[in-house]
């Protein structure tokens, strides 16, 4: 998705300018590199997010009350984002209930149940990988799992996203107790405070990367 930089100045304040300076000038530097990561590098992350996914699956259980489904909101990747598509089908195999989500005017979402047969295509509000057709989800007033797709995270959970705003709209209308896990590769977990941000956005708890799940200190 490409940036867009009025999502991060909800407030045109000194401060929110100079986030989104710092923020533009990260992706600026990141996205060229995750263009040059090759197909081989990209499979071999995906393999590994999927040998990995047992960990996600641990916490989506220890969250989910006694007789309820886990849930793990997750994402269809674009051609340079963490590919979670195999992890995603080992979550569906061991019973959670995994959903995807399909862009709407004004930077929101709703969620599709996935299965590993349902089609995907370029959505029409955003640019990026999304379901065609399929089951909406109703989303659960229990605690879910979401995967968060993010360009950087630090050790203090704060995410950079691509600049459209839709998660961090949303994770405000989780129920409490729900986790935020960002999925980026290893190189993009910086140290605590090396990623610019804002009051308003998603703060993670989980990195998620092709070695594993890190708790970070939000």
């Amino acid at each position: 998705m490409e940036e867009n930089t009025t999502a991060d100045l909800p407030q045109a304040g000194p401060h929110a300018i100079v986030s989104s300076i710092a923020k533009k000038a990260l992706r600026s530097r990141i996205r060229p590199a995750r263009r040059q990561r090759g197909a081989d590098a990209r499979k071999t992350a995906a393999e590994g997010f999927a040998r990995r996914s047992a960990e996600v699956i641990r916490v989506a259980r220890h969250v989910t009350p006694e007789g309820a489904v886990p849930v793990v909101l997750a994402y269809c990747a674009a051609d340079t984002e963490p590919d979670v598509s195999h992890a995603m089908r080992s979550l569906h195999d061991a019973g959670v209930r995994v959903a995807v989500p399909r862009s709407l005017p004004g930077a929101r979402m709703s969620w599709v149940r996935w299965h590993p047969d349902l089609d995907i295509a370029i959505g029409t509000v955003a640019p990026v990988p999304e379901p065609v057709g399929g089951e909406d989800l109703e989303l659960p007033t229990h605690p879910v799992v979401v995967v968060l797709p993010a360009l950087a995270v630090d050790a203090a959970g704060v995410r950079l996203g691509q600049g459209g705003g839709f998660y961090d709209r949303f994770v405000e209308t989780l129920p409490a107790g729900s986790v935020l896990i960002a999925t980026v590769f290893e190189d993009e977990v910086y140290p605590a405070g090396e990623v610019p941000s804002d009051p308003w956005d998603a703060v993670a708890d989980y990195a998620w990367t092709p070695q594993g799940l890190r708790a970070l200190d939000s």
